[in-house]
């Protein structure tokens, strides 16, 4: 995929991992931030990162169907474990349930700020359809 650019951000490819017996492969992307956010506090940010991730999973995910999975990962220096979404079906991993788990860490980490040590990664895992009914829809 073409890394995209956007206003505040890039999505970028960063590399592709192949599950045990050719089950699986999952292909991990990761946003980069601009100077224009850096240093803002996150709390600060939420329509933009809700409008970030709906483009990132629009991007990411273009080539995959709805039942492939995938999987958000966020971490900083200042956080003490990383933000995860844990992985799901990609019609169910959406801008709201990422922008939930993030806001359910800002509760009690209000001081985060978007520096260079905050990355945040989406895995897309594309089933092996092999044998399977290739019926389903893919994500527009």
């Amino acid at each position: 995929m073409k890394d995209k650019q956007y206003k505040y951000y890039n999505l970028d490819y960063k590399k592709t991992r192949y599950f045990k017996k050719n089950v699986a492969k999952e292909v991990i992307f990761e946003v980069k931030f601009r100077e224009k956010w850096k240093g803002t506090y996150l709390k600060d940010l939420s329509k933009e990162l809700r409008k970030m991730f709906k483009n990132v999973l629009q991007q990411g995910t273009r080539n995959y169907y709805e039942d492939d999975i995938g999987r958000i990962y966020i971490n900083h220096n200042d956080l003490t474990t990383p933000i995860t979404v844990t992985p799901r079906k990609l019609s169910d991993l959406t801008p709201s349930v990422i922008m939930s788990e993030i806001e359910r860490v800002l509760n009690s980490a209000e001081y985060l700020r978007l520096d260079s040590s905050f990355e945040i990664h989406l895995g897309v895992i594309k089933l092996n359809r092999s044998g399977v009914r290739q019926g389903r829809a893919a994500i527009p």
